[in-house]
């Protein structure tokens, strides 16, 4: 696996569509990558996390159920806000997810950088809300790369958490 350091990185220094960068934020996120000798594609193919259930013994996927739909490239999450959110609703369900376009504090090449924070939100028996503790934002030069690196940040820190 990819260290999400250098993930975090990689995303925050491009701009743009990188299939290369996708592949390795899926591949953190527990997407598989499917041989082509496995599939009808000469590419080959992903499997979403939830659908793949191992290897076999010649190589193959062991998916969750027959029928289980094979991807032919993993989400494109350096250009498309909606698959940031949507892996972000899987990965952390229940945080809030804080966008602002051009933060005033953060300038490159004479333009104002989005920014990304995401919020842990701990509801108690009566509905409020505990330790919410922001994390620092991200920033990017697209609010997809902005939230896609405050979302590894996040899985980095719960990696790093004692609990």
């Amino acid at each position: 696996m990819t260290d999400l350091t250098s993930l975090i990185e990689r995303i925050e220094a491009g701009d743009g569509a990188d299939r290369a960068l996708e592949c390795d934020v899926a591949r953190a996120f527990g997407w598989h990558r499917v041989e082509p000798r496995f599939t009808r594609s000469r590419r080959g193919g992903w499997i979403a996390p939830e659908d793949f259930m191992g290897v076999d013994r010649d190589g193959r996927p062991i998916l969750s159920e027959s029928g289980t739909p094979m991807w032919p490239d993993p989400p494109r999450v350096t250009t498309d806000l909606n698959a940031v959110i949507a892996l972000c609703e899987r990965v952390l369900p229940g945080w809030q997810v804080v966008l602002s376009t051009g933060d005033a504090d953060r300038v490159r090449d004479e333009e104002r950088l989005p920014s990304a924070t995401l919020i842990p939100h701990l509801l108690n028996d009566a509905g409020w809300a505990l330790g919410s503790k922001a994390r620092s934002p991200s920033y990017a030069k697209t609010p997809a790369r902005a939230l896609l690196a405050a979302l590894l940040r996040a899985k980095e820190g719960q990696s790093h958490d004692p609990r």
